[in-house]
């Protein structure tokens, strides 16, 4: 292939990593809009927090079902055609979530979206893995990292700007609608990397044909089941030591430092994006060191130690915890990055990129669900002080099991 075609080759190649990336962040701008809407929702329907909250934890239960059944036939279906069909229909139901008649008409189509959305991710991932060539894989990790930081924005920003403005339906509306245009986006993408592969003397399908020849040579079913349940295992426990803290930073700088609400909004929008270089250092280090355990070990030990020091520094200065709570969150997200898109990439010798996204997907959802109203007792019950000792016990007990997992490594 000439340099020129190699060229040519990669702009389509980054068309279709936008086209997954686009479709992913306005999946995930929409369905979050509805917990930055959960006050104005209240007041709209005369309902209690617990009465609104109950959408999301249909939609999250639903969600995670959809990732394990979808874990089964993943392999067996055509991706492109499935996200087709479901992201179209979630965008139309998204919308419709702006003309809701009631709270119980609200329950029905977050649980039909969580269970339209369980693909979105594992789907992309699966796809990315297939059609890519491997020297593009880092890239397109890098990307789908910075969309989730990415969506986060758009999930409160959004929601933000139109409840300025007295329109409380207008997010589903609009990101509804953008949503259904990076479907479009998205039939697009895929449609380009596939026509492609119908060009002969095209050496990234070489790449991929030996590639895929190499990956049915798997370990066997035994080796498969363990790694892939050790890996959700640690999906887990890393999930729960982010998500135990990130939704509650700006309740922390109220209720410590009585800092007013509009600057906890804004501290919810800035938090997120710093996530993008915890994603980064995370992929960069794992191009280079094979031990994908002992770069998650070394993120969680550096998590324990500034928890640690959150712990002791949190009710004395406000600028210090501010900094602390940033570099856990880079920290957590870098170590958990592993577990949840890296090794997606670099184990698909071992199993489908599809159906490990799907399966620590799942369990990650479920953590998202849960996890947050648990600390959130925590705190109400013992205190900010408990909170921060149990993740810094947490991040060391992550870490010894990741040094036992290094050394058993090296030893091979």
């Amino acid at each position: 292939m000439t340099l020129q075609g190699k060229k040519t080759n990669d702009k389509r190649y980054n068309i279709f990593i936008l086209s997954c990336v686009f479709l992913y962040v306005l999946m995930m701008g929409s369905k979050n809009a509805y917990t930055a809407e959960i006050v104005a929702i209240q007041g709209i329907f005369m309902a209690t927090k617990a009465q609104v909250s109950l959408a999301m934890t249909y939609y999250f239960i639903v969600y995670a079902i959809g990732h394990v059944l979808l874990m089964l036939f993943i392999s067996k279906i055509n991706i492109i055609i499935y996200l087709s069909i479901t992201t179209a229909l979630s965008s139309i139901l998204t919308v419709l979530i702006g003309f809701a008649p009631s709270l119980e008409f609200i329950y029905a189509v977050c649980a039909v979206n969580g269970a339209l959305q369980a693909g979105v991710y594992a789907g992309c991932m699966g796809l990315l893995a297939k059609y890519l060539p491997t020297r593009l894989l880092p890239r397109a990790n890098t990307i789908m990292s910075i969309g989730s930081a990415s969506a986060s924005v758009i999930s409160y920003g959004v929601p933000a700007l139109c409840l300025s403005i007295g329109r409380w339906n207008l997010p589903f509306i609009l990101l509804g609608v953008l949503f259904f245009i990076s479907v479009a986006f998205f039939v697009f993408g895929c449609r380009l990397v596939k026509n492609m592969y119908k060009s002969e003397n095209n050496d990234d399908l070489l790449e991929n044909k030996n590639k895929n020849e190499q990956s049915m040579a798997k370990p066997d079913k035994k080796t498969v089941i363990s790694f892939f349940a050790f890996a959700i295992f640690l999906t887990i426990i890393s999930n729960v030591l982010y998500y135990a803290i990130m939704n509650y930073i700006p309740n922390l700088l109220k209720d410590v430092h009585g800092m007013p609400d509009n600057v906890s909004v804004l501290i919810t929008l800035v938090v997120p994006l710093f996530s993008v270089i915890g994603s980064f250092m995370s992929i960069s280090i794992c191009e280079k060191v094979k031990n994908y355990y002992s770069v998650s070990l070394v993120f969680f030990t550096l998590s324990a130690i500034v928890i640690g020091l959150v712990t002791l520094l949190y009710s004395s200065s406000v600028v210090l915890t501010i900094i602390l709570l940033v570099f856990y969150i880079i920290l957590s997200v870098a170590g958990r990055a592993v577990f949840s898109g890296i090794m997606a990439f670099k184990m698909k010798k071992m199993i489908n990129p599809g159906v490990y996204s799907a399966g620590t997907n799942a369990f990650a959802a479920v953590v998202a669900g849960v996890i947050p109203p648990l600390s959130g007792n925590l705190i109400d019950s013992m205190g900010w002080n408990t909170l921060f000792i149990s993740l810094t016990i947490g991040c060391l007990l992550l870490s010894a099991i990741l040094l036992i997992s290094t050394v058993r490594f090296n030893k091979k």
